[in-house]
């Protein structure tokens, strides 16, 4: 075939496929994929929010050793974000049975200083003393034949003793380490010593009273020589037997740390709910927030005045916080217990709602004890077990009445014996035996209508019964909260799991290997170092886990895994050697618009053989309150990280001064040199290096930017727009516009503007422009005052003023005499002129002319 046949037949080809793809196929682009997610970007605030904006997304990984255990340690890694809140509808449904009345031990916890103690080791070093011309007595067997006969022999030696001794940090002797005392030059023998009439049998039985008096006579004050921390001194053998005799290997000092310390009160459960269900309405709907398309419904069941095990709508779906919270304020306990009642009529609301996301919020403190009576029922399928319905019943329940069953106080139909009953029937050939399988099946109706139900058992820890009819009404397994304490905090992670700041998120952790550094982890998965994941699974496979946790919410999504180091070969690992532990580890997910993106997890190194230090510096403000890159004050939890070292050895048994650790950074001032641990709370400076890993936090704040001086000159008006103008000379006792061109750096910035030889600054015709020349609202942007002939301008904080925007002031100044006055402008450190040639002083010659008014 010709060259020109055979490239005319390539291009047939590629037409023939290009005209075989879709007329509606477009190529994909970085994010339409969970393949090819946008990877993070800091200043990419568009799909990576800050905190607190809705989309935000916080990730972080740790990793400690676990005390006690070999070469093992503790992986965590944790999401959460602030969740889009925005068409949601979610019904409560409360408990409002007899059995809400009664009294519950809540507990709370606050942050107090308390004084807490703390073991500081001593140093450990090995100490040789000598002493010559040493007199003291032996016995010596003389006769061994039969019996053996011994008499006490006279002698004089050149002896030493070596020990393992605890001294402090100037060399002071404080006790010695059990079985670590030697000695040398004394005469042997197989029975007594004496010395000073004082018989022992050995002499490094330092533990014996007669051999430390010895001892302590022999060798007492005499030194020997030592490295302590870096510096030599000279250790002095103990005079006193009771200071020889001491094992005291460390000391106790007294530091303040501030401590979350709990305090217990006794509430009632219905008061607790309320409180709870209020702050969950406060989550959702914050007050004053009109603008939303949240709402929230309100249904209790089981109160007197409304019937036999029934339920009651106490607000129907609203927006409006003030009447939501009368309404739950205003739910009184009494009567049986009647779930099902509660799910119905919650569905009933949502069945109505156009919502995007539909949740139903169910609180129950006991068994339930009445149901509908059930007139349809079908077999159970696999498709039910996978929306939670349980596996050991095997039919659901379609469809009911009105009747109510059931007694008001037993889970069970049936109780035999005087005054018993029997409430138990058939549905077709399924027999229904308690009132907790028409609560389940009506909670799977819900869900198979796209509502997702969150369930609460409240102080149920004892009864199986609710705790199993709880289990299965929720969504999830996960979506039942069990607890005997105070539910604010459940329904406050609740309302965070409603709101979502990513969904369909998929984490990979790797263990890390390290071919150069000769080790390697691997990852355990036993029944003592299991893989949990909460929410979603998480999958081990070569090596590698894989975590499939769906939605990231406000509720924290925590996975936890062991890793074991290995070595490779004969390799042999210096104490202070710092080890990744896990390498590239990442989360993709759909971000709050719909983007596939990715984040890094960060990769916490921990020491060999010594202890680690994790240093973070974060963003603060001049009080030390965390901020965010806009100067708002966030939660310590969501601090923005300025510098995190990930980890750096530091000696085992040392004792470190965590202030050292608040170095200079660039840009930033130090505004604490107390730390702060992973939970906020001041530590004490001095701390004691164990293999637990130390987390030090300091606050920076931001310095002031400079502001550059980009004109400095008269100025006219073109149009409306001031314009600098070349000419500097002017005509006596005229009035004419000075001005200047900067960009702004800081707001801190403040400037003084003077005159002399008769120059006079009008201090109210300060006029203040944008980049795009428009004038702007002089006196809500900045302030002015005057001092002699110098005007002083200062910029308001709480303003939009933006840094790096060019912004031009203008004023009036009026000369009084003839000659040359010169015009100053000063802002410091703050302010630079750029280009350079721009300088902060004017010169301006005067004309002698007739006096012009």
């Amino acid at each position: 075939m010709k060259p020109l046949k055979r490239v005319l037949c390539i291009m047939i080809v590629i037409l023939m496929m290009v005209a075989m793809i879709p007329g509606n196929y477009s190529f994909a682009a970085p994010g339409d994929t969970a393949d090819d997610p946008i990877h993070y970007d800091v200043n990419d605030t568009t799909n990576f929010p800050q905190y607190p904006n809705e989309g935000y997304v916080r990730v972080d990984k740790k990793a400690v050793w676990l005390e006690g255990e070999d070469n093992i340690a503790k992986v965590t890694m944790t999401l959460d974000g602030a969740g889009v809140r925005q068409g949601t509808d979610a019904v409560l449904v409360i408990d409002r049975s007899g059995s809400m009345d009664d009294n519950v031990n809540i507990t709370h916890y606050y942050e107090r200083e308390v004084d807490v103690p703390k073991q500081i080791p001593y140093n450990e070093v090995q100490l040789t003393f000598n002493a010559s011309g040493v007199s003291y007595q032996y016995e010596n067997n003389y006769l061994s034949f039969i019996v053996k006969l011994y008499e006490w022999i006279n002698t004089t030696s050149n002896v030493s003793i070596t020990m393992t001794a605890y001294v402090d940090d100037d060399g002071n002797y404080k006790g010695y380490k059990t079985g670590s005392v030697s000695v040398s030059g004394f005469h042997s023998t197989d029975r007594n010593y004496r010395y000073n009439n004082k018989e022992f049998s050995s002499w490094s039985q330092i533990s014996n009273n007669n051999c430390a008096d010895a001892l302590t006579g022999i060798f007492g004050g005499k030194t020997a020589a030592a490295t302590v921390k870096g510096n030599n001194v000279n250790v002095v053998f103990p005079t006193a037997r009771s200071v020889l005799q001491s094992t005291q290997s460390s000391y106790t000092i007294i530091v303040k740390e501030m401590q979350n310390v709990p305090e217990t009160t006794s509430v009632k459960k219905m008061n607790n709910a309320k409180e709870a269900a209020n702050t969950f309405v406060d989550a959702l709907l914050p007050e004053g927030n009109t603008d939303t398309l949240n709402r929230i419904a309100v249904v209790s069941y089981s109160s007197s005045g409304y019937g036999k095990g029934t339920s009651f709508k106490d607000s129907d779906l609203t927006n409006d916080n003030a009447s939501l919270k009368s309404a739950i304020n205003q739910i009184q306990a009494t009567g049986g217990t009647h779930i099902q009642a509660g799910i119905k009529m919650a569905q009933d609301i949502l069945s109505e709602s156009t919502a995007v996301n539909k949740y139903i919020i169910l609180v129950s403190d006991g068994d339930p004890t009445f149901s509908y009576r059930a007139n349809g029922a079908r077999q159970r399928t696999q498709a039910d077990v996978n929306l939670n319905y349980p596996s050991d019943t095997n039919y659901v329940l379609t469809s009911f009445t009105t009747e109510v069953r059931g007694s008001g106080s037993d889970y069970g139909y049936y109780k035999s014996g005087w005054g018993g009953f029997d409430y138990r029937y058939y549905v077709g050939s399924y027999r229904v035996l308690d009132n907790g399988i028409p609560a389940i099946s009506q909670a799977l109706m819900a869900k198979e209508e796209g509502i997702e139900i969150y369930t609460v058992g409240f102080d149920v820890s004892d009864l199986s019964d609710a705790k199993y009819t709880m289990e299965y009404v929720a969504s999830d397994k996960d979506m039942f909260y069990l607890t005997t304490d105070d539910l604010n905090g459940v329904f406050t992670e609740i309302a965070g799991r409603i709101a979502k700041a990513g969904t369909d998120a998929n984490v990979n952790g790797l263990a890390s290997i390290s071919s150069d550094g000769g080790y390697y982890f691997t990852i355990l998965n036993d029944t003592k170092h299991p893989i949990t994941a909460r929410p979603g699974s998480a999958t081990l496979s070569n090596n590698a886990i894989t975590w499939n946790l769906g939605d990231i919410t406000e509720s924290e999504a925590v996975l936890t895994y062991y890793i074991k180091l290995n070595l490779s070969g004969d390799t042999v690992l210096p104490s202070n050697a710092m080890l990744s532990t896990g390498g590239i580890s990442s989360v993709v997910y759909k971000n709050y618009r719909g983007v596939w993106v990715e984040r890094l997890f960060p990769d916490p190194s921990l020491s060999a053989g010594d202890g680690t230090v994790n240093v973070k510096y974060y963003l603060s403000d001049e009080e030390g309150n965390p901020v965010n890159k806009d100067g708002e004050i966030i939660p310590y939890k969501e601090r923005t990280i300025l510098y995190d070292n990930e980890g750096e050895s530091v000696g085992l048994g040392d004792t470190i001064s965590a202030s050292s650790y608040a170095k200079a950074l660039k840009d930033h001032e130090n505004q604490s040199n107390i730390a702060r641990g992973e939970d906020g709370n001041t530590l004490s400076d001095s701390i004691l290096v164990t293999r637990s890993t130390i987390y030090l936090n300091f606050p920076y704040y931001p310095m002031p930017k400079e502001s550059k001086l980009k004109n400095f000159s008269m100025y006219k008006f073109d149009g409306n727009e001031p314009a600098a103008a070349e000419s500097l000379t002017t005509i006596e006792k005229m009035t004419y516009i000075f001005g200047f061109e900067l960009e702004l750096g800081s707001k801190e910035l403040e400037l003084r503007i003077s005159a002399d030889n008769g120059g006079n600054i009008d201090k109210d015709s300060f006029k203040l422009y944008d980049e795009n020349n428009d004038i702007m609202s002089f006196y809500n942007y900045m302030f002015v005052s005057k001092e002699g002939n110098t005007c002083k301008l200062g910029f308001k904080s709480d303003t939009d003023m933006k840094s790096e925007k060019d912004y031009t002031i203008i004023y009036n100044v009026k000369n009084g005499n003839i000659g040359t006055y010169k015009m100053n402008i000063d802002g410091g450190d703050l302010l630079i002129s750029e280009p350079e040639s721009v300088s902060k002083e004017l010169q301006i010659e005067v004309i002698n002319t007739k006096d012009i008014q």
